[in-house]
């Protein structure tokens, strides 16, 4: 799906079949909700990531979005330091949202609609 702002405000959103969303504003970013062919699937919702050419550029836009994550949903780790607990359906965590900077990755995921929310009215 494609998400752009109109100029009264309302977010226009076209689907696409693989489920991505590119917001096309100041801030380039993707937005996936996740299944399983992504980490993180059986704990989080969604990952966001820069999409945005140039690697200096992706790095500090990323850099700014951890810390405005950590100063408002407090405290995250890196995906793979997660502590899970098994729960009925899937797995469970304390945690709201991490990071993934594993294999040149620069990702947020984010455990709900929620959080995502919240990071997009500040960042989207």
């Amino acid at each position: 799906m494609y998400a752009r702002r109109s100029g009264n405000g309302h977010w226009r959103i076209k689907r696409r079949r693989n489920g991505t969303c590119i917001c096309t504003e100041s801030r380039p970013m993707k937005v996936t909700k996740l299944d399983r062919r992504y980490n993180g699937h059986m704990i989080f919702k969604y990952v966001v990531e820069p999409d945005m050419y140039g690697k200096d550029e992706r790095i500090e836009e990323f850099k700014g979005w951890r810390e405005w994550c950590w100063s408002v949903f407090g405290p995250g780790s890196e995906l793979k330091h997660i502590r899970v607990r098994p729960g009925k359906i899937k797995m469970e965590s304390d945690q709201v949202w991490c990071w993934d900077t594993e294999f040149n990755n620069l990702r947020l995921y984010f455990k709900d609609d929620p959080t995502l929310s919240t990071f997009m009215l500040r960042w989207g």
